[in-house]
């Protein structure tokens, strides 16, 4: 152990980290200043950080000599989202770039990752390699699939993941086996008929009408398609269509999303999605187009690896509870790792402190309460040091 590690000057560079993350959110794969901050924090510490594929991907990895790999995995994307502050515009770390935001927690998971990696160096397990995973494009497009690509599981025997949640108290930790997060697709059906005068609808055809009647209709896919011990979510979330108020439009399409946990159940719900909509599109005499496309599978946590970090992590500084909450609706794309190697998902709770009252995810007030980055980071520390013990005994 380095006899030089100031756990208070550690403390102070997580939150520094965080704050100057969250003051330049990026989208998507352009995540261009954050890799630029985690390459220069990662080769501060003597490492030798790797382009990891995904446009702005970063991957680096913490050798202890032969023995198993573990795969940490940071995002470090924001939200097509401005930002109205609390404590971020008090403090003033308040989003410089207009229209975006981290409203998700992304930048204290990529500012735990960097903490991991101090902690992981200033107390070496005995063996094995811990990969660090700084992955862009979470929020969409989805940086996992092409960092996977470019081989970032090259060598790894299983994988952890932490999201800071602020549905739980900053202390508390949510962590389940099996489905942790929901499949996300999503479809889009155009009802396409002649159009016509609002005066006269008996001399066209109304795909508002047939619009409205669809609606209700794939509502009904859940409560009548999908067995009652599954779970799963049909919403319409947009409906576009008509230019004036005395004109029958020629076409309306409906926007929507689709949440299982069964690839069985998916794979239905997509075929009924379809189904209706060609049947509400021929009741009226309308045509109908259909795009349906998959987005992240179902996260599926590995039970041994879930039974593994909850004994573990009541042993980390900073964790009072180990809690088994439902299943999220949510997507993640970390889904794409678990689908390789066995994994692990863990909610880490945020809310507390001067953020307490800050919106949820994905709100514009959205805040976390920073006394969890150094709980998280001893927490990832923690679970690749269990997983070299477990995997090499």
């Amino acid at each position: 152990m380095n006899n030089s590690f100031n756990p208070e000057q550690w403390n102070a560079r997580l939150i520094a980290d965080r704050r100057a993350i969250h003051r330049y959110p990026e989208l998507g794969l352009d995540c261009v200043a954050t890799a630029k901050l985690v390459r220069e924090r990662l080769t501060s510490m003597g490492l030798k950080p790797r382009d990891g594929g995904g446009k702005t991907g970063v991957i680096c990895d913490l050798s202890f000599g032969t023995g198993p790999g573990v795969l940490l995995r940071a995002d470090m994307d924001a939200l097509p989202l401005g930002e109205t502050g609390g404590p971020a515009r008090q403090v003033g770390y308040l989003s410089a770039n207009e229209g975006v935001m981290h409203a998700c927690g992304h930048d204290g998971h990529t500012s735990m990752l960097l903490g991991a990696a101090e902690l992981l160096l200033n107390d070496p397990p005995k063996s094995g390699i811990v990969r660090l995973m700084f992955q862009p494009g979470e929020e969409g497009p989805g940086g996992a699939g092409p960092m996977i690509a470019a081989g970032a599981l090259e060598g790894i025997q299983s994988a952890y993941g932490i999201h800071l949640w602020n549905q739980l108290e900053t202390g508390r930790l949510g962590l389940r086996p099996g489905p942790a997060m929901a499949a996300c697709d999503e479809f889009e059906i155009t009802l396409i008929g002649p159009g016509g005068h609002g005066a006269h609808p008996s001399e066209t055809i109304d795909p508002i009408l047939a619009a409205a009647g669809l609606v209700h209709a794939l509502h009904s896919i859940v409560s009548r398609n999908v067995p009652p011990d599954e779970s799963a979510v049909v919403t319409v979330g947009a409906i576009h269509g008509g230019t004036a108020f005395n004109i029958i439009p020629s076409e309306v399409k409906l926007l929507g999303t689709v949440r299982t946990f069964n690839e069985l159940v998916r794979e239905k719900i997509e075929k009924r999605v379809a189904q209706i909509a060609a049947a509400a599109a021929a009741m009226h005499g309308l045509a109908a187009k259909v795009r349906y496309e998959r987005g992240y599978p179902a996260l599926i946590n590995n039970p041994a690896l879930v039974a593994a970090a909850r004994e573990r992590a009541l042993k980390v500084e900073g964790i009072s509870e180990c809690l088994s909450p439902p299943a999220e609706m949510g997507a993640e794309d970390f889904a794409l790792v678990a689908e390789k190697v066995p994994s692990a998902f863990l909610f880490l709770g945020c809310k507390g402190g001067v953020t307490a009252d800050a919106g949820s995810h994905h709100s514009p007030t959205f805040d976390i309460d920073e006394a969890a980055l150094p709980v998280g980071a001893r927490l990832y520390a923690e679970l690749a040091r269990m997983e070299i013990e477990r995997r090499a005994s």
